[in-house]
């Protein structure tokens, strides 16, 4: 296993210990069209998919649907609860630690993003998103944290993909 692999594993392992419903893994190439989709309700087999998009990664940029689905769709319709925040800050790297260490509770995880660090934090419960209204609340407290912390505010509904940590930023 390589290096990378490794840490993609670790990181993923530590975000869902217990996966419980699907992760979704996408690639989109230069011209933004979606070349991949698919749906993972195995955490081996996302990261066996996670490794081989990585190593073959070519012109694509390739992302996570941070909240696992209750089935293989990428809507809010497929998404029921959650038992993570995140934040995506773009800003220069140790800026963004700052900020995120500043912070009174600790994240799980963080990683690069190729702009800046996206940092995420397990919630002490679970977050009922089972009406509209519980996803724009939650949503709209994604948006605190990311105000709070100078991040980006278009990084908080809850079918957001995020880039997989290893992985080469192509957008720029």
């Amino acid at each position: 296993m390589t290096d990378v692999a490794t840490t993609q594993r670790l990181f993923f392992e530590e975000l869902y210990p217990e996966l419980d419903g699907y992760l979704e893994l996408r690639g989109f190439s230069k011209s933004k069209k979606p070349n991949l989709q698919k749906f993972y309700p195995d955490l081996g087999l996302f990261l066996e998919a996670v490794d081989r998009a990585t190593n073959h990664q070519g012109d694509y940029d390739i992302y996570w649907g941070v909240i696992p689905r209750v089935r293989a769709e990428g809507t809010k319709a497929a998404i029921t609860q959650a038992e993570l925040v995140w934040v995506d800050v773009d800003k220069e790297i140790e800026t963004a630690r700052k900020a995120i260490e500043a912070l009174p509770w600790p994240y799980i995880a963080m990683n690069c993003s190729g702009r800046g660090l996206h940092a995420y934090w397990r919630l002490p419960d679970v977050f009922d998103l089972t009406t509209p209204e519980m996803k724009a609340d939650f949503e709209g407290r994604l948006r605190g944290l990311a105000i709070k912390l100078g991040g980006d505010t278009q990084a908080c509904d809850v079918t957001r993909i995020m880039r997989v940590p290893g992985t080469k930023n192509l957008k720029d």
